[in-house]
């Protein structure tokens, strides 16, 4: 690899730019990102004759770099040995994948607003990270076919489709955390991804969690804290994911009642429901708060199961006392509407036979017969 670096920078000195333009490489500190191509403030404008231009065939790490756009044809421009490319806090409106590359990660290229993938061609891609981007859709995962890791995180993304990743079975990882998610789709058909182990939605805004139409035999982790969602069938969580080792469950504003349920059987199933330093808590309304901490201990959890049973038994009797009390005033204002109605209905009645007599004596006065 280096010997081929080494005769692109010769042809570079030979050749000059009549035949292309080179770019040098500079030395990278840090170990991870040694061994390939690392550039810098490198920059692409619509007038740059893409034909032109000569990467080194190594891995290639763009920082601070601007491309007006990373067109096809650019991708083209890419030799086999470069398997790896990297663009860290770029200017980049849009991403075509090449064709060639294993892995690809952007991160922090709050631009880039389209990904672009060949839907005729087959794409090597493997490992894909988009971090911290502008994108609002992940639509183009599904020409992706020999993807195995996906992170999609620190996004726009308002809503997924997981039908999306149907035909991308050899996924190990889909991590979508950190975005703004507030519906799953989580499609019409079974849906079976048979080497998938973890699974990431934590840190979004999603209301419901349905997993009844997946087949996932070895998802191991399954993150789903920091949501708005109150109530899971872990029964139905049990059966399409059989072989969940942990889920974590904390800050979500948990129904007490359907969380005595949840942890009972997360436990019975041998499940990790939480992580070190983790809470988990449920609400019986906005005021109180009952906290989890984590215990191995069935029986201990038991017994504060059967403490917020106890709590719920009260709660439940001044609900159904607020209950009585909101329908009585409710009566009261609903016969105030009927009184109020009859009345007018009443007014009406009243009017009408006015205008009755009125067209009797019209027709009297004018001798129209009756």
């Amino acid at each position: 690899m280096e010997v081929k670096i080494a005769i692109t920078f010769v042809l570079l000195i030979l050749l000059g730019p009549a035949h292309g333009w080179y770019y040098n490489c500079f030395v990278e500190s840090n170990v991870l990102m040694q061994g390939g191509c690392s550039m810098l403030d490198f920059v692409i404008t619509p007038r740059t004759e893409v034909d032109n231009i000569f990467f080194p065939p190594a891995n290639i790490n763009f920082f601070r770099s601007n491309f007006s756009s990373f067109s096809p044809a650019l991708g083209r421009r890419f030799g086999e040995e470069t398997e790896k490319i990297n663009l860290y806090n770029c200017v980049l409106p849009s991403l075509a994948v090449p064709l060639t590359v294993k892995q690809l990660g952007v991160f922090f290229a709050t631009s880039l607003q389209t990904v672009l993938v060949n839907y005729r061609l087959e794409n090597a891609l493997e490992y894909l990270s988009i971090v911290g981007t502008g994108i609002r859709d992940i639509r183009f995962v599904e020409a992706l076919t020999k993807l195995k890791f996906l992170r999609v995180q620190k996004n726009r993304l308002l809503f997924v489709n997981f039908e999306r990743f149907r035909n991308l079975t050899d996924l190990e990882t889909i991590d979508l955390s950190e975005n703004q998610l507030i519906r799953l789709d989580v499609g019409q058909e079974l849906m079976k991804l048979p080497k998938l182990i973890e699974l990431r939605l934590d840190k979004n805004y999603l209301v419901q969690f349905e997993v009844g139409m997946w087949s996932f035999p070895n998802l191991l982790f399954l993150k789903i804290h920091y949501n708005m969602i109150t109530s899971l069938n872990v029964e139905q969580l049990v059966d399409s994911l059989p072989n969940l080792s942990q889920i974590s469950l904390a800050a979500n504003p948990w129904n007490c009642g359907r969380l005595n349920t949840m942890v009972s059987y997360l436990l019975e199933n041998n499940i990790n429901y939480q992580e070190e330093a983790d809470k988990l808590s449920c609400r019986f309304n906005l005021m109180e708060t009952i906290i989890f901490t984590t215990q191995d201990n069935v029986t201990y959890a038991e017994r504060i199961l059967g403490h917020m049973n106890e709590t719920a038994a009260v709660y439940y009797l001044d609900a159904k006392s607020a209950m009585l009390e909101d329908v009585e005033e409710r009566n009261e204002v609903l016969m105030g509407e009927i009184r109020h109605t009859s009345a007018g209905l009443n007014e009406l009645e009243t009017r009408i036979n006015k205008l009755r007599i009125s067209i009797q004596e019209l027709k009297f006065k004018n001798k129209i017969p009756f």
